[in-house]
């Protein structure tokens, strides 16, 4: 008899071991084995995707995204282990040219109970995987990023790195401990001048994170409360240090499986004193976490945090009996945000969750923000005259709710003589750089730029009576410096400009008949004027000539209204007035000077020598200017000999 039981012994407990080992192998995955399975089913099925038709036509590849998708999920479901269970993604599936990204995700899980003890068995495999058509490889391509911590003199962090996902949170981060100081955040900068990167900060690219470190007054008093999760998981960090008399404040909730966490106590057998967030540190001490194990003949249900991009809740879901209270809910915190409540719906529209609603199901709350106010920069540059560079005119601070998209247009000035041409968050007195219309203001450190150009307007320049030609019409920037010119006809004496219609210009002068006009903000238009020159008039008994004069003279009568040089009317003018034409030879014979009338035309001019030069002519200054053969006196002149 005990000789069967043995044998009938030995048989069972080998065919336990057999399969336990059946399961366990089931159970796992062998990595390296299930990638270049994925690799080779990617292949062939991006080959059957192509369409072939368009290729030998057009030279063209191209492929059916719908059929490389319904061949891959085929040949992968006749290729896996049955016993369990894949997740597959599809991300950029590419026509053409072929691209496709896969990502495969297994998970196999499952329980061995005994009396004496409990196997718990789970094992993932997840990976992606990318390929491009006629590569020759398919390549892993995770499209994560990693944040690499740096203590900055305090305890090492263990993991060293963080890898997540592209565009997801970092989730929560280490907390390391440095003597005589205490943890403020972590980094982009040793030094602390860089970004604050915190649990809810998105992944946009692998980094390294600094701690940053507030240094103790060993003056003042400190105690030390260390965390003894009781079974539960780990706090992190294991302990907190704050000054004497002042409040713990936030302490760590610890989660274990099939318990609730109550509280932390003096005592492991919770007979101590029960501590919390406002329990002053009165000394050094150990806390313990008390549990409640959760009755599974009871129905439960669990609500599970979601952050919606705040801090990750610890523990990260609750389990009541059926139709209580959720109780105390976590409370996550955002960086420029205040948290506002936990709702149904991740955009806010579902229902509000508080401490007293009773719980009815199992299901997921958000947390939904409000944003606070954020200021930002702009700053208005105006386009310099005749270049393509700007100047900084103003700058100004202006406020929105954070994560707000702004239009730029909306915060352009009037200037006058200027139009608005755009903006960028670059550039700045070299150019706009690459102009957009809107921005979300996401920190408070963005900066718009806002570039406003001149605006251009006519200038006409019209011809008056005795007026030959004019020069400098034309279409201009505000601001610009013009030239303008205007010739008299013969037996016209200028008199001046006037202006018909529009804007003045900046800088201009009615007398001047050349002269640089600065353009306004305006189309203008400009009239050039001339009075007729009358001659054979004797002013009283004098006998002088007069040359300027606004009404017809007869030879003999007295001249009683005679003309300035500008043109306007003198009562009883002095009967005296004359030119003298100076000759300057530089070195040459003297031709002595030349006086009498205003307004007379010499045209026959000295010729002076010179031994061992020719002469060259006269000119209107001693070094270059205008070669003179007559020349008509308005006011004394000095004319130059030039010399060969």
């Amino acid at each position: 008899m005990k000789e069967s039981f043995w044998a009938y012994f030995v048989i069972s407990f080998g065919i336990v071991i057999v399969v336990i080992m059946l399961f366990i192998n089931n159970m796992t995955t062998t990595t390296e084995e299930d990638f270049y399975l994925a690799r080779e089913l990617m292949q062939s099925s991006m080959i059957d995707a192509v369409d072939y038709g368009t290729y030998r036509t057009t030279g063209r590849l191209v492929m059916s995204k719908q059929k490389f998708m319904e061949v891959f999920l085929r040949r992968f479901a006749e290729s896996v282990t049955n016993n369990k269970t894949y997740q597959i993604s599809f991300y950029d599936i590419y026509e053409e040219p072929p691209k496709a990204t896969v990502r495969i995700r297994t998970t196999a899980g499952a329980s061995l109970k005994t009396e004496a003890f409990d196997v718990n068995l789970d094992t993932i495999q997840s990976g992606i995987l990318e390929t491009i058509y006629g590569a020759g490889k398919i390549t892993a391509e995770p499209n994560m990023y990693t944040l690499t911590y740096d203590s900055n003199g305090g305890t090492t962090c263990f993991p060293a790195t963080v890898t997540v996902e592209k565009d997801k949170t970092w989730g929560t981060l280490c907390s390391p401990t440095r003597d005589n100081h205490t943890f403020k955040e972590w980094n982009t900068k040793q030094d602390g001048t860089g970004s604050k990167i915190t649990s809810s900060s998105i992944a946009t690219g692998s980094l390294t994170v600094y701690a940053q470190w507030k240094k103790i007054d060993t003056s003042v008093t400190t105690y030390t409360l260390t965390y003894d999760s009781n079974g539960g998981s780990e706090c992190s960090p294991s302990s907190i240090t704050v000054e004497k008399d002042k409040a713990w404040g936030t302490l760590c909730s610890p989660s274990k499986s099939n318990y609730t966490f109550k509280e932390w106590n003096t005592k492991k057998d919770g007979k101590g004193s029960k501590i919390t967030s406002t329990t002053k540190a009165t000394k050094s001490l150990t806390v313990y976490a008390q549990w409640k194990k959760i009755d599974t003949s009871v129905t439960t249900y669990t609500l599970t945090y979601d952050s919606n991009g705040g801090s990750k809740c610890s523990p990260s879901s609750i389990t009541v009996e059926k139709d209580k209270a959720w109780g105390t809910l976590c409370s996550p915190s955002k960086s420029n945000y205040t948290f506002k409540e936990w709702n149904t719906k991740k955009d806010g529209k579902g229902s509000k969750i508080t401490s007293t609603t009773k719980a009815t199901k199992n299901l997921t709350v958000y947390a939904q923000w409000t944003g606070s106010s954020i200021s930002f920069t702009v700053k208005h540059y105006k386009k310099n005259a005749g270049v393509s560079t700007y100047t900084l005119a103003d700058t100004e601070t202006k406020s929105v709710t954070i994560d707000t998209t702004i239009t730029l247009a909306n915060y352009k000035k009037s200037y006058t003589g200027f139009s608005y041409y755009g903006g960028s968050t670059s550039g700045g007195t070299s150019g706009p750089g690459s102009l957009i219309t809107t921005k979300k203001i996401s920190s408070g450190n963005v900066t718009i730029n806002l570039f406003y150009n001149r605006a251009k307007y006519k200038l006409e320049l019209e011809k008056g009576t005795g007026i030959s030609a004019v020069s400098g019409t034309g279409t201009y920037e505000y601001g610009a410096s013009v030239k303008i010119n205007a010739a008299t006809q013969s037996r016209y004496q200028w008199s001046g400009w006037t202006k018909t219609s529009g804007t003045s210009p900046k800088t201009f002068s009615t007398r001047n008949k050349s002269q640089t006009i600065v353009m306004g903000a305006g189309d203008v238009k400009l009239k050039a004027n001339a009075t007729r020159v009358y001659s054979g008039c004797t002013c009283g008994t004098t006998g002088v000539e007069w040359t300027y004069h606004t009404e017809s003279c007869q030879a003999n009568k007295s001249c009683t209204y005679v003309c300035n040089n500008y043109g306007q009317a003198v009562i009883n003018a002095d009967c005296n007035t004359t030119c003298t034409l100076k000759y300057d030879s530089k070195g040459g014979s003297s031709c002595g000077n030349n006086t009498g009338g205003c307004g007379r035309k010499i045209t026959s001019l000295c010729t002076p020598t010179r031994n061992g030069y020719r002469f060259d002519g006269w000119y209107t200054s001693a070094s270059g200017g205008t070669k003179l053969t007559s020349v008509t006196l308005d006011q004394d002149t000095t004319i130059y000999a030039h010399w060969k």
